[in-house]
């Protein structure tokens, strides 16, 4: 896939540039966070994007993980 075709996924979890940016600023901001401090505010986050209609539906947990990983890889570049 793509890297045009990866962020033309509208309304998906990982394709959603807002949820990226948000999430490398919580990491940057928050010293030592772990894994699951990170995916509860992933979750907190997706549900607002669910309620302001940028997102179809609330995510499943493996989009969580892979939108973890993603973040997780850019910020330690």
């Amino acid at each position: 896939m793509g890297i045009k075709s990866f962020f033309s996924r509208k309304k998906t979890l990982i394709g959603n540039q807002e949820m990226i940016t948000k999430a490398i600023n919580f990491i940057e901001m928050e010293e030592n966070t772990s894994k699951t401090e990170i995916l509860d505010f992933l979750k907190k986050e997706a549900m607002k994007e669910v309620n302001n209609n940028q997102l179809e539906t609330f995510p499943k947990e493996q989009e969580f993980l892979e939108l973890y990983t993603l973040v997780t890889t850019i910020y330690k570049k």
